[in-house]
């Protein structure tokens, strides 16, 4: 295999992975390629630059080899899949700037050989590029119109001439934000022009970082619209050029959790990471969060009555009394339930609350116990009353100052089932 595929991720990479062991002029149009629409379906778990499970820089190298592995097709195993060969190359002992290269082609293709997919890895440990030839199909949906109809017009756009005669063009679509780039087929070559009906014949699926890389080592045209070929042509051809360190109006968008940190929801951050759910922000899918700013929960607090420095001058004095009673045990109850605010934030607000409590108990050795009550007979506002919600807010806290009071009487009549919930918060459970 012609090591120039291995170096660089140019725009041209996807041609030079397609022809390293082909003829002088390959088709580009090849039916024997992946039939996939996977890049036009509507599908929320794996939305681009995600194919098929694999995501660069977020799937590792060794995750995606043994999702590809589970897609080979096997006479002798009796196994159905897609892809014919996969063969993966370590490059870890050679000078290139690759530690490995998995390739891969169609069950469909009667060409021993014959390249239409390609993953990379720089260091072993994550994908960074991914590229995918597909056999071109309007059936299928594999348009341009399609692809701007789904993901809207590309920031730039070159195209390439890739035959003697000038007969068989393509034109490199351009999506930083998310990273993509789309190999659109454009009929009559260099003659042709960019039309919405041109067919998709591949795409390049990278890191931000590796984006990065193609936009500041091509020369690139903005996108005008549907256009004659010449209009975006050569790379040589092309009205401007980016470069490192230039101004390209562009950057790799945060994360919804990364908006939270740089705003004011610490309040809100608390609560979803006790809820389990913060991981799911740190992704890059687009989100939308209506929550209240750190003003507003501790507002709505403080109309309540209530004040966190109220709690910890109550915890500040306990100290003393703690000492001159030789006690280690305080029962801490986080109050009522506020119907006007979601229990999330509620959540949040305990926890914050119990990790500045906690932070003056801890170097003393004295715990607070956290009493859930039940609400049916005794308690009919308050808030922490099961068993896994005390669980719940002693783990988020973290600290052997916050233990959990197990009042049987109460939790029997909450929820029953006291013995499976003693095994299950044994481990934070002070006493009963």
């Amino acid at each position: 295999m012609n090591g120039s595929l291995r170096r660089g991720f140019l725009l041209i990479s996807f041609v030079l992975a397609l022809v390293a062991c082909a003829p002088v002029n390959p088709n580009l149009r090849d039916d024997s390629m992946m039939h996939d629409r996977e890049m036009v379906a509507q599908d929320p778990e794996c939305e681009a630059p995600c194919w098929r499970t694999i995501t660069p820089g977020h799937t590792t190298w060794e995750e995606a080899i043994e999702y590809l592995n589970t897609l080979v097709w096997s006479l002798e195993e009796n196994t159905s899949g897609i892809i014919a060969e996969l063969e993966v190359e370590d490059l870890e002992d050679t000078e290139e700037d690759i530690q490995s290269i998995a390739t891969f082609r169609p069950v469909r293709s009667r060409q021993i050989g014959a390249l239409c997919c390609q993953l990379f890895t720089r260091t072993g440990e994550w994908v960074d590029v991914l590229i995918i030839q597909v056999a071109p199909s309007q059936r299928l949906g594999m348009t341009v119109g399609a692809f701007i109809e789904k993901y809207g017009a590309p920031a730039y756009l070159v195209g390439s001439v890739y035959d003697r005669d000038d007969e068989q063009a393509l034109m490199n679509m351009i999506y930083p934000d998310i990273p993509m780039v789309i190999y659109a087929y454009v009929d009559n070559g260099a003659a042709g022009e960019l039309r919405d009906r041109n067919e998709v014949i591949g795409f390049m699926l990278t890191t931000y970082d590796e984006m990065q890389t193609i936009l500041t080592s091509n020369n690139l045209h903005t996108y005008e619209g549907n256009a004659p070929f010449q209009v975006y042509s050569s790379a040589e051809d092309a009205e401007f050029e980016l470069r490192v360190g230039d101004e390209i109006g562009w950057a790799p968008p945060l994360s919804s959790w990364e908006v939270l940190v740089e705003n004011e929801f610490s309040h809100l951050m608390i609560a979803l990471e006790t809820l389990g759910v913060s991981d799911v922000l740190k992704g890059i899918q687009p989100y939308t969060i209506f929550a209240p700013s750190n003003t507003a929960i501790e507002t709505a607090v403080a109309e309540l009555g209530l004040t966190l420095e109220a709690f910890l001058a109550d915890l500040r004095h306990s100290v003393d009394v703690a000492a001159r009673a030789n006690a280690t045990w305080m029962t801490v109850v986080p109050g009522a339930h506020d119907p006007k605010l979601a229990q999330g934030y509620q959540t949040a607000n305990v926890v914050n609350a119990l990790r500045r409590g906690a932070e003056i108990l801890e170097p003393h050795g004295l715990v607070m116990v956290l009493e859930p009550l039940n609400r049916l007979t005794d308690h009919p506002l308050a808030f922490l009353t099961h068993i896994h919600q005390a669980y719940e807010l002693c783990v988020a806290v973290d600290s052997p100052a916050c233990k959990i009071l197990f009042d049987m009487y109460h939790q029997q009549v909450t929820e029953g089932n006291i013995i499976p919930n003693i095994e299950l918060a044994w481990e934070r459970i002070g006493y009963f």
